[in-house]
């Protein structure tokens, strides 16, 4: 079964459902691809947080539950801000989910995100949380920044709570441009 075919609901996070009704628009998590799901559960619960990595499911609207085809480990919310970090990891490849789930960002010639950058309050007093969840992570001009392989988040001080989305695309003609939705700059770049 195709999830797009039938009328389904994922299992919100319930703190998600109770933001969206209050009003709070933007990002509310930020999800991490990882290949070792059980090295990153261990790395966090040695760090202090309380986590398990979890199975998402939802309900199709023939009332049955579907496993969908990952795992999640969720984090709190980065203290002064809404927004939390996730870790997710796929059990089948990028091709097998892509016949499972049809991304808009191929119809939109986006290849993927590189980067993020966090406006949060008081970023500088939030490093010893986002140090136990990215220990790589550096000051540099006020802000912290963890740095991966392919991309990076920063987390910048400003006492209005934004977001900026770093996307890769291979239209020449989308580079450069920016657009926003809520609270949310995404930046097109090559």
């Amino acid at each position: 079964m195709k999830v797009g075919q039938k009328k389904g609901v994922e299992r919100w996070i319930p703190r998600w459902v109770q933001r969206f009704k209050e009003g709070h628009q933007g990002i509310y998590c930020i999800f991490l691809g990882t290949q070792d799901i059980e090295e990153i559960e261990r790395c966090l619960v040695a760090n202090g947080f309380e986590v398990k990595a979890e199975r998402s499911s939802f309900v199709a609207g023939d009332g049955k539950e579907y496993q969908l085809p990952w795992r999640i480990i969720h984090l709190p919310a980065i203290p002064g801000s809404l927004t939390e970090i996730s870790f997710i990891y796929y059990d089948s490849s990028p091709k097998e989910l892509k016949e499972i789930f049809v991304p808009n960002s191929d119809q939109n010639s986006l290849v993927g995100i590189h980067g993020v950058d966090l406006f949060i309050p008081n970023v500088t007093n939030q490093i010893d949380f986002i140090r136990k969840i990215f220990p790589n992570v550096r000051l540099e001009d006020s802000s912290l920044i963890a740095t991966f392989d392919n991309g990076f988040i920063r987390f910048r001080n400003d006492q209005q709570i934004q977001s900026r989305i770093h996307v890769k695309s291979d239209d020449v003609q989308k580079i450069g441009q920016q657009f926003s939705i809520a609270n949310i700059v995404i930046s097109v770049d090559s």
